[in-house]
């Protein structure tokens, strides 16, 4: 299924393939936004787009972005919650290996867009968080806070259970 008909008479793969050719063998450059082939066709950043894009694709993308490329969802300074929400949940399920969900809401993904929002506006951060730093943001919010959280109600408490890294 695809917005614009006649797509799928076409190998988008091969034209793909011949654009990084031509950019490795002739050395023409091809521009990251070039329609179809461009590296970054299928890459979005943005606030209200990238949640169009969690919400239904078609809204940006004219064709599955799997017939030329895959899509890519990317956390800049312009992010908003949706797409941090999308991606916390696609990295939570990928750390615990079960299917979760996050509200946008959750205050944990807010405190993750303020730490994002503080790299751009303080440290004048220009390129795109990356999984892996994502990855370290989820686990300090998603898994080191609360176990530090339980460790403490449970000393105070006066269980006294001691929770130890593995």
């Amino acid at each position: 299924m695809q917005r614009v008909e006649g797509f799928q008479k076409y190998d988008l793969k091969s034209i793909t393939e011949f654009a990084r050719f031509m950019e490795r063998e002739i050395g023409i450059r091809v521009p990251r936004n070039k329609s179809v082939v461009g590296k970054n066709i299928f890459a979005h950043e943005s606030g209200i787009h990238t949640a169009g894009i969690i919400k239904n694709p078609f809204t940006y993308e004219p064709y599955p972005p799997n017939l030329s490329r895959e899509a890519e969802l990317m956390i800049g300074d312009s992010s908003g919650l949706e797409v941090i929400r999308f991606k916390v949940e696609e990295t939570l399920n990928e750390l615990m290996h079960v299917a979760t969900q996050v509200d946008k809401n959750d205050p944990r993904v807010k405190a993750i867009q303020a730490d994002i929002q503080k790299l751009y506006n303080e440290e004048k951060r220009v390129s795109a968080i990356s999984d892996e730093e994502l990855r370290k943001y989820v686990e300090k919010y998603y898994m080191l806070e609360s176990i530090i959280e339980e460790h403490s109600t449970n000393m105070h408490s006066g269980k006294g259970i001691k929770i130890k890294k593995l």
